[in-house]
């Protein structure tokens, strides 16, 4: 049972990481993101997503 629930896991976050690439992909092609919009990205990314997740995980090992 527990190889069944690992494999699950693994299979969903493989979909999740491909459906991600897939929109950024598709985002490009489609007009949504334009050229130098990765740097924007990648500057949001370090500065306030990265910082936020750890600060939550810290906040979540507490409980």
């Amino acid at each position: 049972m527990r190889n069944k629930t690992n494999f699950n896991l693994v299979l969903r976050t493989i979909i999740l990481i491909y459906l991600l690439i897939g929109l950024g992909f598709f985002s490009r092609k489609i007009g949504i993101l334009m050229a130098g919009d990765e740097c924007i990205l990648s500057a949001y990314v370090y500065y306030f997503a990265l910082p936020a997740l750890l600060f939550v995980d810290l906040t979540s090992n507490f409980q």
